[in-house]
């Protein structure tokens, strides 16, 4: 639709038709108000959907799901749509409609991406680009593999981002309308800008721009300058860089959207910041400030919030530089927050999406795989249980020192050495770090599960690495008075991913604390032959002999407890003899009733 007329006629029809006529009606005037009103887009395609279970018009109920689902898109509201996207693809695939089957997977994969399921996101996606190369649908191939693309871009897979991308490109270069190759050639300029290859940016902006200024599109002109003027700001080339941002900005303020007006003030004051002009940089950071707080600009706000309070220090305004840091941390906590509460209510989405994989992939043969899909469900019912628990476990040991750093801080603020409170700082800071490690590791463990989780090896210090998990746990061993007894070699250097044997060494070293008895003591030994050699004795009853099979076992429960009434969710060892077998380790133990245990970790060097 593209104009009031259009709209009025719609309105006008609706009064008057009844059945799959009204269904017809409803969806486009969902259609015609997506750029206008997307809760009344949401509305008429409801009400679609609604009539069409009615009328049992499978048909219409996929393409007025796939609207419903695409308008909770644009709300956004990532989790219904989700929902109606998945049960959109496999109403779709049931009635063989392989055209509307794509556009489900394709718009799926955009909602996945934004969820923060990349694994699923590239399921639904590669599914979608299979379809599209069978039926020889170039528009919608250069499509999937542009959205392929923007999923490792979103994971900041470059490489491969840029891969995809390109073959999108090669694909409009032949046959793709104007909108769909300067939206292939804008990418491709951001990548570059992620790459730091800001002159390759400059070219693809360029021409992205030319064609868009074609096409009348004042949003993403005015995009392209902006994302120009970066480059340029990047390449020191500051007055360039100034003049295509307010040549930007000048194209954003003929529209309604505050969002990229107050993103191109907040870049002129990043490109002032980097000449070292704070004072103009302030003067840009708080008239965006007055944009981004009046329109509740929430993720923007966050990092001008954060440019003011760094461009104040500079100017040795330290009451300023304090003042935003305050509000930027706050935004950043409370962003921190929303997004574990909404991994955790994804959760149930995430089982609907594997639910309905399942059953698609089983449509031929039902009745004989009923009893199959049922129990899958139970299973992945169980393993969402399985989840919370891990993340209860795996998050409180550094939230404790989190807590004990923050309420130091808040007791002795006025008396601590200015280096100590940068110390306890920095530990907050590093450990709030471990966390999201931990939680990214713990929301994609089913892919750990099927042996897809990727494993992203470096060099570190394992000395050192040990020596800080053990700082982090010392608040709890003086709790009760136990020693932490480490060899401590000088360096002792691993190949390995830092997040997994981080994982492993914070469970084994907390247990041995917290199944150690008051007024003992924790060993720890590390030492480099054939392998690199790990143990960890503690001073506690020990296991007894009926019960060891049980040890690595998910959920177990035997009789040895905590000696200080800690918890215990019973999955902490389990999770580390899955981590050590992903790194390439072995883990075993010995343990004496009523003299201790020892664990013993092997790992490759």
């Amino acid at each position: 639709m593209d104009n009031i007329n259009d709209v009025s006629d719609l309105l006008n029809q609706l009064e008057n038709t009844e059945g799959t006529e009204k269904i017809d009606v409803l969806n486009k005037l969902a259609v015609s108000h997506f750029n206008i009103d997307v809760i009344k887009a949401v509305n008429f395609s409801f009400q679609a959907k609604t009539l069409s279970e009615e009328l049992n018009d499978k048909e219409r109920l996929a393409k007025s799901l796939l609207l419903l689902g695409k308008g909770y898109y644009r709300i956004p509201d990532f989790l219904s749509a989700i929902d109606h996207l998945s049960t959109s693809a496999f109403i779709a695939e049931e009635i063989e409609n392989i055209p509307a089957q794509i556009e489900a997977l394709t718009a799926l994969g955009m909602s996945l991406n934004f969820a923060g399921d990349f694994s699923r996101a590239l399921d639904s996606q590669y599914k979608a680009l299979n379809l599209c190369v069978q039926t020889a649908n170039k528009s919608g191939e250069s499509e999937c593999l542009m959205q392929i693309g923007l999923s490792y871009l979103g994971n900041k897979e470059n490489d491969m981002a840029l891969e995809f991308l390109n073959k999108a490109l090669q694909i409009r270069l032949k046959s793709g309308t104007k909108m769909e190759l300067a939206s292939v050639l804008g990418n491709l300029g951001n990548i570059h800008i992620n790459l730091e290859k800001h002159e390759k940016a400059l070219e693809y902006f360029e021409q992205c721009k030319a064609l868009f200024e074609e096409l009348g599109n004042k949003v993403q002109t005015g995009r392209a300058y902006m994302n120009m003027g970066i480059s340029y700001g990047a390449l020191g080339r500051y007055e360039e860089a100034v003049d295509y941002v307010n040549t930007g900005l000048k194209a954003f303020l003929l529209v309604s959207d505050k969002e990229p007006v107050c993103k191109c003030i907040y870049t002129l004051g990043y490109i002032f910041a980097e000449q070292k002009n704070y004072e103009k940089a302030i003067q840009y950071y708080d008239e965006a400030i007055i944009i981004g707080e009046e329109y509740k600009l929430i993720h923007t706000l966050e990092h001008i919030y954060g440019a003011k309070s760094d461009a104040a220090a500079k100017l040795e305004d330290y009451k300023t530089a304090y003042e935003y840091y305050i509000k930027s941390h706050s935004m950043v906590e409370d962003r921190l927050k929303k997004t574990s509460d909404f991994k955790t209510r994804y959760l149930n989405v995430a089982h609907k999406v594997d639910k309905l994989q399942e059953e698609s992939a089983i449509l031929s043969e039902r009745n004989a795989k009923l009893k199959e899909l049922n129990d899958r469900l139970t299973l992945l019912n169980n393993e969402k249980s399985e989840f919370l628990g891990i993340a209860a476990h795996d998050l409180k040991n550094p939230l404790s020192s989190i807590s004990l750093s923050a309420s130091t801080l808040k007791k002795y603020l006025d008396t601590l050495p200015h280096e100590k409170i940068i110390s306890h700082l920095e530990r907050i800071e590093n450990t709030s770090t471990k966390m999201k490690n931990i939680v990214t590791n713990l929301i994609n463990m089913n892919i750990i599960e099927t042996g897809e989780y990727k494993i992203k090896k470096e060099e570190l210090n394992l000395s050192a690495l040990i020596s800080y998990i053990i700082d982090d746990f010392q608040h709890r061993a003086v709790e009760k008075n136990i020693q932490i007894i480490f060899n401590e070699p000088k360096e002792i250097k691993i190949t390995t991913d830092e997040n997994a044997i981080y994982s492993i060494l914070d469970n084994l070293i907390s247990n041995a604390i917290k199944y150690s008895h008051p007024n003992s003591s924790v060993y720890l030994n590390l030492e480099k032959k054939d392998n690199i050699i790990i143990k960890i004795k503690d001073n506690g009853l020990g296991i007894q002999e009926s019960e060891k099979d049980k040890v690595f076992q998910k959920f177990s429960r035997i009789s040895n407890k905590p000696t200080g009434g800690e918890n215990s969710t019973g999955l902490g060892l389990s999770i580390v003899k899955k981590l050590t077998e992903l790194i390439g380790g072995n883990i075993n133990f010995e343990s004496e009733y009523g003299k201790g245990t020892t664990f013993t970790l092997e790992l490759p060097r």
